[in-house]
This record gives structure tokens, C-alpha cells and sequence, in this order.
């Protein structure tokens, strides 16, 4: 099917000239004289992919018009025209969400980049909303599911970990090898109950929000991901943090949890904290994932434990926690805690 592309313009010959170029593109075009005349019209057409509107219009312009298209219809790209006096005005617009400006007289050629530009944002938008509506139906499912089992701090622990061990086998092994170590650097650090036991429920259900994400988010290969699927994945700690909320025994340890992927130098996601404003438990839980990463060969090749140390200690010192990273260093000296700490049973406080 043709894209519907609706072309906005108080002057007919305009009208006319850009129908013209539109459908030599093969889309299907839709005019309208008038900002309130596009309204109806899109109402009972039932939207456009790309709409191009002029900012000058007699009535309502081409800005008001660009503004209710983005309310009704989000997935529309708005591509604007404009005189030669405009600029100042149209270089405005692409701070609210319109996609591009052609400036009259345009060419057969300028028009064609610019419906190019609109056409993509269109269909980056609709994938971007298919994704975050199977996002949403997984969250709930996994919501569902943990409020049909009779749950305490422990059994909703393990119910979390056997759903993430069915989409990734090594989901429980990394889970739990992160919060043994999280919980020997917090009693490294002094830490003790009841902060103790939420560092350790955060690290083990941490990666929650993975579950909600789709299939081919997960299993794309590195750099692979569109700029709407990188999104997706790094909100997944937000989405982590609602599926945690809805256990009361796990509402402190979210909290932890969704800022592991947090940096001290504002690098991290999902809000791009800096400093002080992430905890002291979710710094602890971050540089155990990260040296676990490192030497597991999660994200890459393994590295020894003193390399995988180096780096945290020199290349990342601004994005980790100096005093954590100090606490690990001294856990790898002495060796055996980190080794033989046994996993323990998550109390119920």
C-alpha cells in the first residue's frame, strides 16, 4: 500500500506542483487549503505518514497544525514550507518534533530528501511504538505471574530467576554469582541488616526488566540495534523497578536495582545520574556486575581477575565507585571470599 503523504498549502498552485513530485515518489497525496480543513480531513482519511504543511496560512498556521498532528497522530513526520523570510521560524519548528523544512521555491529534488526524512520517521515511530506495546505486554505478564504465587522475599526471588533462566540459561549462574560478590563488598564496606539483604535481592533480580524486552532486542549482536531498540534496552531497568514494585518485599531492593546500570560520570542509563545522586547499595551491585562481566566473559573475551580489576580501578575510575573498587581490590587479595562465599539464603526481614 502507498504511503499517504497530506500536502497543507493556501495556494493551489503549490498544491498542485508538490501533488505532482509526491506521486512521481509513489505515494498517494492528500491536499488540504486550509489547517482546519486538514484536521477533518484526517479524520476521516484516518491519518498520513508525512505531512507537509505551510507555515503561513490564512487561519490557523502551519505550527498550531504541527502541533495537533503530533497529539492525534504521533507516528506522523511533519516536513515544513516556508518563504524566504521564515528560516528564523522553521529552524524553530525542528525543536518541536517537525522531521525538516523545504524552503520555497524548492526543487523536485529537495522535496524528494525532505518526504525521504519524513517517510523514515514515520516508520521509526511505528516501530518504536510496536516495541514499547509488546514491551507492555510482557511486563504485565510477568506482573500476572508473580501475583498468582504465594510470595515472600524468598519464593518470589526464585520464581523471578527460573522466568529469566527460561529466556537465558545463564541468567540464575550470572544472578547469582553478581550478588555473592555484592554482598561481600557491602560487609567490606561495613554494611550491614537490614541494607545487607536488599543489596542482595537487588543483584539478583536486577536484569528483571529483561523480560519484558522482545526477543530481537535481546539477541541482536552488539552495535546491531536501531536508535529505538537501544532505547528500549536501556529503559529496562525502569520497567525492572514496576515489576518489582507490585512484591512489597522487594520494593527497597528496586530501588538498588534500577540504578545498577547508573555511572558516577552521568554516562549510564536509565536516567543518566551523576554522583552522589546514585546510592551508595547501587553503586556496590555496579561494580560486581561489572567485574562479573569482565571475567565471566559476559560482554566479551574473559579477563584475568587482575586485568578485569585494572580496568575498573583506571579506564572506568570516573564511572565507579574509587572506595567499592578499593573494597574489590582488597576481596581479590585475600582471594578466598570471593571464591568460596557460599551462596545464603535471602532472609525474609
Amino acid at each position: 500500500m502507498a504511503a499517504k503523504v497530506m500536502i497543507v498549502d493556501d495556494e493551489a498552485q503549490v498544491r498542485r506542483l508538490m501533488r505532482r513530485y509526491v506521486e512521481a515518489e509513489g505515494a498517494e497525496a492528500i491536499e488540504a487549503p486550509s489547517a482546519e480543513q486538514a484536521l477533518a480531513l484526517m479524520s476521516s482519511t484516518g491519518g498520513a505518514a508525512v505531512a507537509l504543511c505551510d507555515i503561513r496560512m490564512p487561519g490557523r498556521d502551519g505550527l498550531w497544525l504541527a502541533e495537533q498532528l503530533r497529539g492525534l497522530y504521533p507516528h506522523m513526520a511533519v516536513v515544513m514550507t516556508t518563504g524566504v523570510h521564515e528560516f528564523d521560524i522553521a529552524v524553530m519548528s525542528l525543536q518541536t518534533g517537525v522531521v525538516d523544512y523545504v524552503a520555497k521555491p524548492f526543487t523536485k529534488e529537495r522535496l524528494h530528501e525532505a518526504l525521504e526524512r519524513g517517510l523514515r520517521a514515520n516508520a521509526s515511530r511505528r516501530a518504536f511504538a510496536a516495541l514499547d506495546r509488546e514491551l507492555d505486554f510482557r511486563r504485565a505478564e510477568v506482573i500476572h505471574a508473580l501475583s498468582q504465587i504465594e510470595l515472600d522475599g524468598s519464593t518470589s526471588i526464585d520464581a523471578i530467576l527460573a522466568m529469566m533462566q527460561a529466556r537465558d540459561p545463564d541468567a540464575s549462574s550470572r544472578a547469582h554469582r553478581v550478588a555473592r560478590l555484592s554482598v561481600n563488598l557491602a560487609r567490606a564496606l561495613r554494611v550491614e541488616e537490614p541494607i545487607l539483604s536488599d543489596i542482595e535481592r537487588a543483584a539478583l533480580v536486577h536484569d528483571v526488566g529483561r523480560l519484558a524486552m522482545p526477543d530481537g532486542v535481546l539477541s541482536a549482536p552488539a552495535g546491531a540495534l536501531s536508535p529505538a531498540e537501544l532505547a528500549l534496552l536501556r529503559a529496562h531497568p525502569l520497567h525492572g523497578r514496576t515489576m518489582l514494585k507490585a512484591v512489597p518485599c522487594l520494593s527497597a531492593a528496586s530501588d538498588i536495582a534500577v540504578a545498577v546500570y547508573e555511572r558516577l560520570d552521568g554516562s549510564g542509563f536509565p536516567h543518566g545520574l551523576w554522583g552522589a545522586e546514585i546510592s551508595f547499595e547501587s553503586r556496590i551491585v555496579a561494580v560486581a556486575k561489572a567485574y562479573d562481566e569482565l571475567t565471566s566473559g559476559a560482554e566479551s573475551q574473559a579477563l584475568p581477575p587482575a586485568a578485569a580489576l585494572q580496568i575498573l580501578g583506571a579506564a572506568r575510575a570516573a564511572a565507579f565507585d574509587r572506595v567499592v573498587v578499593a573494597a574489590l581490590r582488597t576481596l581479590l587479595a585475600c582471594s578466598a571470599p570471593v571464591r568460596a562465599s557460599a551462596p545464603r539464603r535471602v532472609r525474609v526481614l
